[in-house]
């Protein structure tokens, strides 16, 4: 009689089988890239290296725990989760062997230091990881999955909530190759660690590749390789890095990116001698839609311009100290914009606009689940925003459409108009308004272009997966103090359209069932406000919880002198889009609509920022502690 095999057998037989299978699975992706148009976000979207080995690790992992669960189920002939089958140590025995990390960064800090690590690591010392890059999300609610440990709702078929089968997200219409399915990815799941994880045991979560913080991340990188690769080193002044081959206007554009031919999608018919590279920065969509790669050049040429006026202010500092400084100040600039500006504009004069104390909180862990909430809805709202002010650039330019996959910021090389006219129309063009029928804009649902997909996807259908799980648009309501929708009846209450109301839940049966994104966009914006009360009370929360749980925030004791804040609350983004381009007339509030001419003003009258605040004297040194 043949006894059955160890666990320890089985964990190593295991993770050996499951360790070829991924190999083998990321040769194949490797040998089948081709830099076509249609691969044209493949090498742009690469996660950065210290990513890529974490991933990797973390896919071992958990199919391996897979592969033990399955066989284990079919031995027992019954559904086994994984926390019957193994104990905390033979978990740890295959996260070791899977080479998931037990500590990505030291766990103790520096007690001095005046600037922030690029990878977030050590903003709170007693708390090195919290919010710190290549680190699993937190949660404001448990995660719900199908099966309790990694399945999205909707998984199996059959499986009905509330009386009702919730609905496929993954659309069935023709694709291109006879397909009907949008194909969908996964999110990276963290390595769970069994010693600080607080998440049930073995539940699925998802890893963070960049930072929690506003901290220009999306400028700088979120990594100490890529923020080499984005500086130009030789510089005396601090400076970040430039393309060499284009200028637009005088001015400096973006760098390429390293390798060539990058796949960044060319218009039809150029000549070999005409590409365009794609563009490189801190975040890797910079080339996805033709604004946001506008706004990273404006954050280069604005590093740029204020290191070399730093520079002259303080020439003994040195360029180290230079680029330091001059990050700390374009940091500064980002959470003054986003707190007093697009937060402003998105959000009502209530109680869910963040206040309080302007201390920082050490228990307060900003790296949360629903910062996914708060980035899906700024996706949302800001690309409906650029993509509708980009199509009609008012009387100041020639009328033209981009579709989406060819706005790869072609105009850095148009020495006729380059980035000014794009400037104009988001500036001279409103938003377009959200309603019952256009909550979403058809270049977003109908023509996304991502990946390494050979078709269109659709933006909506991505957002509303519950990969994450994601709790539902009830319990979020919950959350926030709201009463529960428990009826059409309910919901048409708080719904922009009892008809849209009536389409939603015929297609999910009940309230508790509406997946919490879709059930946000449902809602009536609050006055004044962008956005219903359940999206403002999370973004309002998760502001706030940004805020305090920044050590850096630009507004706590220690980090500026009172003089450099009051100066950094002088800027605008119409200030830098007048140091940094061709403009010459701007609305004083870029976030705001303005009509021209009445409402524009020359730049010349435009409040600068007085940069002498940052001259320093021999007792004038500033440190965070």
């Amino acid at each position: 009689m043949t006894s059955c095999p160890s666990i320890g057998h089985l964990i190593i037989s295991s993770f050996q089988e499951r360790l070829q299978m991924v190999n083998a699975a990321l040769n194949q992706t490797s040998q089948e890239f081709d830099p076509q148009p249609l691969h044209m976000y493949t090498p742009s979207r690469r996660p950065a290296s210290e990513t890529q080995h974490i991933s990797k690790s973390v896919e071992i992992f958990h199919v391996t725990l897979g592969l033990l669960k399955e066989k284990a189920s079919r031995r027992h002939k019954r559904s086994l989760a994984v926390s019957e089958l193994l104990s905390m140590k033979a978990v740890e025995r295959i996260a070791s062997l899977s080479g998931c990390p037990r500590t990505l960064h030291p766990t103790t800090c520096a007690k001095d230091g005046k600037y922030r690590s690029i990878s977030g690591v050590c903003n709170n010392r007693k708390n090195p990881l919290w919010g710190a890059a290549n680190t699993g999300l937190a949660r404001w609610l448990p995660a719900e999955y199908e099966d309790g440990e990694n399945q999205p709702k909707g998984w199996n078929a059959g499986r009905q909530y509330r009386g009702f089968q919730l609905p496929l997200i993954l659309k069935d219409y023709k694709m291109s190759g006879n397909k009907s399915c949008l194909p969908f990815f996964r999110s990276s799941p963290a390595c769970i660690n069994v010693q600080t994880d607080t998440h049930p045991a073995l539940q699925r979560q998802q890893m963070n590749s960049v930072t929690s913080f506003i901290d220009t991340s999306t400028v700088y990188g979120p990594s100490a390789d890529l923020e080499k690769s984005l500086r130009n080193l030789s510089s005396a002044e601090g400076l970040l890095a430039v393309n060499g081959e284009y200028i637009n206007g005088g001015r400096p554009c973006l760098p390429f990116v390293s390798v060539r031919p990058s796949s960044c999608l060319q218009e039809p018919g150029s000549e070999p001698a005409a590409r365009v590279e794609c563009f490189t920065a801190g975040d890797s969509r910079v080339n996805e839609i033709l604004p946001l790669c506008v706004l990273h050049t404006l954050c280069v040429r604005e590093h740029n311009r204020l290191a070399k006026r730093l520079t002259r202010l303080n020439p003994h500092w040195g360029s180290e100290v230079i680029y330091q400084e001059t990050r700390k100040i374009i940091g500064a600039l980002h959470q003054e914009q986003q707190e007093f500006h697009y937060q402003d504009h998105m959000l009502s004069h209530s109680n869910h606009k963040p206040g309080g104390s302007h201390q920082h909180q050490t228990t307060c862990n900003e790296k949360n689940q629903t910062r996914h909430l708060q980035l899906v809805l700024q996706q949302h709202e800001h690309t409906h925003w650029q993509r509708n002010r980009i199509c009609g650039e008012h009387h100041w330019v020639q009328k033209q459409e981009w579709p989406s996959e060819y706005t790869l910021c072609r105009s850095a090389r148009d020495t006729t108009g380059g980035l000014d006219p794009v400037l104009r129309g988001l500036l001279g063009r409103p938003a377009a308004l959200q309603n019952q029928e256009h909550l979403m804009t058809e270049e977003l649902t109908q023509r996304l272009v991502v990946l390494n997909i050979t078709d269109t996807l659709d933006l909506a259908a991505l957002n509303l997966q519950r990969d994450h799980g994601l709790p539902g648009y009830n319990d979020w309501r919950a959350f926030c103090g709201f009463d529960r929708v428990e009826t059409r009846s309910d919901l048409i209450e708080v719904a922009i359209s009892g008809d849209l109301v009536e389409k939603i839940m015929d297609v999910y049966g009940h309230p508790d069932n509406i997946d919490v994104w879709l059930g946000g966009l449902l809602e009536r914006p609050e006055s004044g406000a962008r956005t219903g009360p359940l999206f403002e009370c999370l973004i309002g929360k998760q502001m706030k919880t940004l805020r305090e749980g920044d050590r850096f925030w630009w507004e706590h004791p220690g980090v500026f002198s009172p003089k450099q804040r009051q100066e950094l609350q002088t800027n605008s983004l119409s200030r830098v889009i007048c140091d940094n381009s061709g403009v010459t007339e701007v609305p004083l509030d870029a976030f705001r609509l303005a009509s021209y001419p009445e409402d524009f003003l020359s730049c010349g009258t435009v409040p600068s920022m007085d940069l002498e605040a940052w001259r320093e004297r021999p007792d004038d040194a500033t440190y965070v502690t």
